[in-house]
């Protein structure tokens, strides 16, 4: 299984903490780790590196150059590095790969996933409930909306389409109607046409926070959607836990919120108290 990941230095702990949860997991799985990235530093490298080899599982890390998509959009908590998975199909040989963002954890097998039959789907995908934008991008009213940081890609089609090309035209001549960076584009230039595989591959924020504690077992990915992390101070995502555990064993260990200050306890417990009254 050829996984894909996309990341950069502000990332590189996350994505460890991605990586060991996966690896951990999928112990049985022949798993071929693939990063992009516009820079890497040596000593992120070495760590994450590191890591594969305490699972046998080989790594390729693709180094591309910021400019040819520089001029994209970006906003909210979304970085360049979004874009990189667009040109996936440039790095790999296969016929599909699996795509994962660096804000999740694995917390099971995920070997099903390579007995779906993708057929002339681009991609296999959880649905995004309550998306009413389907003018903005100019999608038919039917189409569902998929979030892009799990993903099963049809390589065959994604090169045949040239999907990543035209959603790279999409964002930059419609950067008005973009809300959520390549995710917004890749749905606008796909309009429907992917295969819905089971929710509990991205249990995305607001359906973890909904979930029973009884059915937290049936999460097989817990992604930290939205700009609040469980790395965050003050944060209390039903997987936070989670992701400290796995993050301790990656050689970013850190005793306190990565965006720890001060002014920012000081905030916390200001809201705190208020929230109490």
């Amino acid at each position: 299984m050829d996984i894909v990941f996309a990341s950069n230095k502000k990332y590189a702990p996350h994505l460890a903490t991605a990586l060991i949860s996966l690896l951990s997991n999928n112990r049985d799985l022949d798993i071929f780790i693939h990063l992009l990235s516009f820079e890497f530093e040596d000593d992120d490298k070495e760590k994450i590196v590191r890591i594969c080899d305490r699972y046998s599982s080989p790594i390729s890390i693709h180094i591309v150059e910021e400019r040819s998509l520089h001029y994209l959009k970006t906003n909210l908590h979304f970085s360049r590095e979004c874009y990189l998975r667009l040109l996936v199909d440039q790095f790999l040989d296969a016929d599909t790969c699996l795509y994962l963002d660096s804000d999740l954890i694995v917390r099971g097998s995920i070997a099903s996933l390579g007995d779906i039959k993708l057929n002339d789907y681009f991609v296999g995908a959880v649905d995004t409930p309550g998306f009413n934008r389907h003018s903005d991008l100019g999608m038919k009213s039917s189409s569902r909306y998929f979030n892009s940081g799990v993903m099963l890609i049809n390589l065959c089609q994604w090169r045949a389409h040239q999907i990543g090309r035209k959603v790279i035209d999409f964002v930059e001549n419609s950067p008005s109607v973009v809300q959520y960076v390549d995710q917004c584009g890749l749905n606008a230039v796909i309009d429907g046409h992917w295969l819905e595989i089971d929710s509990k591959y991205n249990v995305q924020t607001p359906e973890a926070r909904a979930l029973d504690a009884s059915k937290f077992d049936q999460v097989l990915v817990a992604h930290f959607t939205g700009s609040s992390k469980p790395w965050n101070l003050g944060q209390d995502h039903p997987f936070r836990s989670e992701y400290w555990k796995w993050r301790r064993k990656t050689g970013y260990q850190a005793v306190l919120p990565d965006d720890f200050s001060l002014r920012k306890l000081a905030g916390y417990g200001l809201r705190r108290m208020l929230s109490l009254q």
